[in-house]
């Protein structure tokens, strides 16, 4: 995410939030909406991630560092707290809870009250995106493609290098990266590309059914198999 995110890529963060909540049983819930800002502690009113780790807390990324919600009061971790940038544009949680931050200048993971950067000179760079399967992690990044690190070690993504990295998901057993040149699947060492979108998404999510929709601009795509349903949005200028 740049630092000045287009219209275009929080409204397909909103679009697959909302199919993800559509598909399931939320779909018959109703709910309550209140508004948090700056007076309730929040350190920036610019949210670009949102999760929830296995303690019940719901983390967020920030332009000015993750802040950890427990239904109360907001705690902020920024650079002083070990981050490599105070903008976060991205979170994850592992498979031991820990939670892990994409910033502007590189990756870092929660342990012991603070953040420390990992990856070495591979992840000093703006990333963008990040997602967890198994022990490794997956990061995208502005203009410079992706890399998995696993055991410590990075290694670069040959399938997307050089490419703005927007988004990345795990789903039915592959990676898969919302890039400037469309939508991306890894299995098994190898990247292909999705054919039948209406355009590069920028933001995915994966419904309760294991299938993923890749959201742009103007369109909204389901990938359910090999099966893709592309439909094209109208009126959101």
């Amino acid at each position: 995410m740049s630092p000045t995110a287009p219209a275009g890529r929080l409204l397909s963060l909103v679009l697959v939030a909302l199919v993800a909540l559509a598909s399931g049983p939320a779909a018959a819930q109703q709910f309550a909406v209140r508004t948090y800002g700056l007076a309730d502690g929040l350190p920036q009113t610019r949210v670009n991630a949102i999760t929830q780790g296995p303690r019940g807390y719901v983390w967020l990324a920030t332009q000015g560092g993750v802040s950890r919600f427990d239904g109360v009061d907001f705690v902020t971790y920024t650079a002083q707290d070990g981050l490599p940038r105070n903008y976060v544009a991205d979170l994850a949680v592992d498979r031991r809870g820990r939670i892990w931050a994409a910033t502007h200048n590189g990756v870092a993971v929660l342990g012991q009250g603070r953040f420390r950067p990992v990856g070495g000179a591979a992840l000093r760079r703006s990333a963008r995106s990040i997602a967890v399967e198994g022990p490794r992690v997956w990061v995208g990044f502005q203009d410079a493609g992706a890399v998995v690190v696993e055991r410590g070690e990075a290694r670069e993504v040959a399938a997307v290098a050089g490419e703005t990295v927007h988004d990345v998901a795990v789903a039915g057993g592959a990676v898969w990266m919302a890039t400037t040149g469309g939508l991306v699947r890894l299995e098994d060492g190898r990247g292909r590309r999705v054919a039948g979108l209406l355009e590069a998404p920028t933001a995915l999510a994966v419904g309760p059914d294991g299938s993923v929709w890749a959201a742009g601009p103007r369109s909204l795509a389901r990938i359910d198999g090999g099966r893709v349903e592309a439909h094209a949005l109208e009126g959101l200028d």
